[in-house]
């Protein structure tokens, strides 16, 4: 069997898979709804700010089973466990599905100072070729 090449996305090829609406670098919230089988990691991150990472590829929603993009986020570690201390700049990177995301400033957020310092270093990142789209 042929395997596919490592950045396969079927959305480069098929015509009826939605296009990702967030780019890497972009920063989300995630919605306050996540389906029942949702794991803690995802718990966590309810209504909390984060940047996409990686865009993982199509993969069927566990809620509709359509397809749709797969992101990996990177959220600061203490956003989402208040007992650690943000001076660590600790990372954790949650995958979430499109459906359970919205653009940032939809919900009238504030640009705090540590999701800025995410977002710019992710971009960086990019620039560099260290992280792939």
């Amino acid at each position: 069997m042929v395997e596919p090449p490592p950045n396969f996305n079927p959305a480069d090829w098929d015509p009826l898979a939605p296009k990702p609406r967030f780019s890497c670098g972009r920063r989300v919230r995630v919605r306050d709804v996540l389906p029942a089988d949702a794991t803690p990691e995802q718990r966590a991150c309810l209504g909390k700010t984060g940047v996409v990472a990686r865009i993982a590829g199509h993969f069927p929603s566990p809620s509709t089973g359509e397809s749709m993009p797969l992101y990996e986020l990177r959220f600061a570690l203490c956003d989402l466990y208040p007992g650690h201390d943000p001076s660590d700049g600790e990372t954790v990177d949650i995958a979430l599905f499109e459906e359970s995301l919205q653009p940032f400033w939809d919900y009238g957020g504030d640009f705090d100072a540590q999701g800025a310092a995410l977002e710019l270093e992710l971009r960086d990142m990019h620039e560099a070729g260290k992280v792939k789209k």
